[in-house]
């Protein structure tokens, strides 16, 4: 299988991540409703029920 990455930032350091993958399209801050919309993401019920709040960590805010 031929899989293509692009390259993020994640805090100081540059990663790459699977291209069209969920990181490359949302990077921290997901739209749910397009997660959900994925068969392969299964119920994501929980995910909306957890309060939204940044934080700062060794990578910057999250």
């Amino acid at each position: 299988m031929d899989r293509r990455f692009t390259q993020v930032e994640f805090g100081s350091h540059k990663v790459d991540v699977p291209e069209g993958g969920y990181y490359d399209r949302f990077r921290t801050k997901p739209d749910l409703d397009a997660v959900a919309r994925d068969p392969a993401a299964g119920n994501i019920d929980f995910f909306r029920r957890i309060p939204k709040r940044q934080v700062a960590s060794r990578v910057g805010p999250t």
